[in-house]
């Protein structure tokens, strides 16, 4: 069987596919990975054969639907200045980036860029012939691939499905997210969302009308090695502090807010911490104390083995694995996704959620220390852990994928 994975242009989209992918390979099925020039080493460094074929959007066109939103009074971050859609250059006003100018060849550029990505995927399905389809929820590419190949596609949810606009508690869909496939010119089976992998506990799952296969969420965070000193016994809780880079390079410097983080909790004592940022990043951070440490390398779920309580910005990948290491979390939220995220871990009693770029260093040091010291944010991060080793691993998927995929034939 030839499964195309496709993800869109963010690593931590692709990540989540990566353990199942690899049960497809070791099952002796063949795999590629339609994905942008960007993911195309982290899709190779995870072992996986990528498919190049297609530059993205992506940092620009979030930057721009941001954009959008804030004109309309719908702005998705508070207390960050809007950033141009094209630089991400702060702008004090929104008038800096000139809209109505762009507009007027807008249309014309979005048709032309639909028509070319449309014959581009079209030869694909061509001259691969895939079987199967599994594509990253917030893709459309794939499921463009599956439509004129005319074979199954499945949706892989990369961890919570969360936005503020919705009332996840009640009414979050996530066919809601379905694509608007008349930019493609197509309105065929590939336009509606028939199976869903869902790496959630079934105590968090969205609601969907699709059919649900359930698995366990694996942890993959890219290459890394582990540094001796994580797993040393210190006789002191260990804290990590992890931050990606795409909240930054889409809401701007001002997103950064580990050197608030730092500065927060400089002097808790009884307590070591360690950064999981970037190497380009941690210049940003400044001078550190003894028992705070920089980490750039080192993937998040083998840090978290050794950790009582990790800080993040709410990306699904950094509570995803929180959730499957069993570690209270803080989010610490920039966009409304990244809130609905903290939000839902909150509700499950197994952390907090703050606004991250208005929160006060009193109120985040309190925060970090109720990590600690709360017994019930523990016990449940616990369970929640329990409840994601229960669910079926990525292998247990693969006689379900054949059969979808035979069933087509």
């Amino acid at each position: 069987m030839r499964v195309l994975f496709a993800s869109v242009d963010w690593t931590g989209h692709l990540y989540p596919m990566v353990p199942l992918a690899r049960a497809l390979q070791e099952g002796g099925h063949e795999v590629r990975v339609l994905c942008s020039p960007r993911v195309a080493e982290a899709a190779a460094q995870a072992g996986l054969t990528p498919l190049p074929l297609l530059p993205s959007a992506g940092v620009g066109q979030a930057r721009m639907s941001n954009y959008l939103l804030a004109r309309e009074g719908r702005a998705r971050v508070s207390g960050l200045p809007h950033v141009h859609p094209f630089t991400g250059r702060p702008m004090a006003s929104l008038d800096e980036f000139d809209w109505e100018a762009f507009a007027k060849g807008a249309e014309a550029l979005n048709s032309r860029w639909y028509a070319r990505r449309r014959r581009t995927l079209e030869k694909l399905a061509a001259d691969w012939r895939p079987d199967l389809v599994v594509h990253d929820l917030a893709d459309l590419d794939g499921r463009v691939v599956a439509d004129v190949a005319g074979v199954p596609a499945v949706a892989h949810l990369w961890g919570l499905v969360a936005d503020a606009e919705d009332d996840v508690r009640r009414d979050y869909r996530p066919e809601r997210l379905d694509g608007d496939f008349s930019r493609f010119g197509l309105r065929g089976t590939g336009a509606g969302i028939r199976h869903i992998i869902d790496p959630t506990p079934g105590s968090l799952a969205p609601p969907t009308r699709a059919t649900r296969l359930a698995a366990r969420y694996v942890p993959y965070n890219g290459p890394g090695d582990m540094p001796d000193c994580i797993g040393e016994d210190r006789g002191r809780p260990q804290i990590c502090v992890v931050w990606g880079t795409s909240v930054t390079q889409i809401y701007g410097p001002g997103s950064f807010l580990v050197p608030r983080v730092v500065n927060a909790i400089r002097d808790l004592t009884g307590v070591e911490v360690v950064l999981a940022v970037t190497a380009d990043d941690a210049e940003r951070v400044g001078a550190l104390p003894p028992h705070i440490r920089l980490l750039p390398h080192t993937p998040l779920h083998r840090l978290l083995e050794h950790c009582r309580a990790v800080v993040h910005n709410g990306a699904a990948g950094s509570v995803m694995t929180a959730l499957a290491a069993g570690v209270p979390q803080l989010t610490l939220a920039v966009s409304d996704e990244q809130y609905g995220n903290g939000a839902r871990i909150t509700e499950a009693g197994a952390g907090l959620v703050l606004d991250g770029p208005r929160c006060e260093p009193n109120a985040l040091r309190t925060a970090v220390e109720q990590l600690l010291t709360h017994t019930g944010l523990a016990h449940r991060a616990a369970e929640l852990a329990a409840e994601n080793r229960a669910r079926p691993e990525p292998a247990a998927l693969v006689p379900r994928l054949e059969e979808i995929a035979a069933a087509r034939r």
